[in-house]
């Protein structure tokens, strides 16, 4: 289980997040940006690798529509490169309706 906090920090011109869970023992810290034009958010996420070194991930988060989305995590693999390691898609579902 884990919990975020997210939000747009005016000095930095930046989105920041916090995210901690059930899985680390401590909490992941992030930044990023808004692509308007692609509904995407990227985020720069610092937290800790499976071999308990600091780690530098990739979040990104895209709106496809107002129903859909897809969020994927990214971890370096060395030489610049990255491996994508969780990929999840959202779908909305259907309200409820009450006669």
């Amino acid at each position: 289980e884990g919990h975020g906090v997210f939000g747009y920090d005016t000095d930095k011109k930046k989105y920041v997040g916090l995210w901690v869970d059930s899985m680390t023992s401590t909490a992941d810290m992030s930044d990023g940006t808004w692509d308007a034009k692609t509904k995407t958010m990227t985020q720069n996420v610092k937290s800790k690798g499976m071999d308990g070194k600091p780690v530098m991930m990739r979040h990104v988060h895209t709106y496809t529509d107002d129903q859909k989305n897809v969020f994927s995590m990214f971890v370096p693999i060395g030489e610049g490169k990255e491996m994508e390691v969780m990929r999840i898609d959202y779908t909305r579902k259907a309200a409820k309706t009450t006669k």
